[in-house]
């Protein structure tokens, strides 16, 4: 098999003032493979990283972020279902969605202070059919460590299936 070429990006704005933020180009991918969560794959480290360093939009996957008003480090993340794939029921699991949580706190100059990135499977309720579309969106709890410096959370999510990836940013309060 040939190595991929490169994909040059090119983006022109007709409104002086303005600037745009992208990649000089990409690589065209032979699509996601499987995320193994006992030895995950350079690429998949690379690809959670870039988007985690990006201050690019990432919006495969849409996510929202809400922070806990009684808990400055508590957040609750919301998946929309559009961006979700869940699985058929099996004899012996139920329907679920499996995706990659990152999130990644940054100090007050943009240096990253903690990246933690883990593999979550979330089961559907035991009352939807067992095949079949399933529009159903998921909140995830998420709690991170307490650290004074940090004053920016980023959370990337990617979907294991399809290789698509959402961000969502939060100021943190001290």
């Amino acid at each position: 098999m040939d190595p991929p070429k490169i994909r040059k990006i090119a983006v022109t704005l007709d409104r002086p003032g303005l600037t745009a933020t992208t990649r000089l180009g990409y690589f065209v991918a032979y699509g996601p493979a499987r995320v193994n969560p006992t030895s995950p794959s350079r690429q998949l480290m690379f690809d959670l990283s870039s988007a985690a360093n990006s201050t690019m939009v990432y919006d495969a996957v849409p996510l929202t972020l809400t922070p806990d008003p009684a808990d400055h480090d508590s957040f609750k993340l919301r998946i929309e279902a559009k961006g979700l794939v869940w699985t058929f029921a099996t004899d012996t699991e139920p329907r679920h969605a499996n995706f990659v949580i990152m999130t990644t706190t940054f100090d007050k100059k943009g240096k990253i202070l903690k990246e933690t990135a883990k593999i979550a499977k979330v089961d559907a309720p035991p009352t939807v059919p067992p095949k079949g579309r399933l529009e159903l969106p998921i909140a995830v709890s998420l709690k991170i460590d307490h650290d004074s410096k940090a004053v920016r959370l980023r959370v990337v999510v990617r979907i294991v299936q399809t290789g698509r990836e959402g961000t969502a940013d939060a100021t943190l309060l001290q």
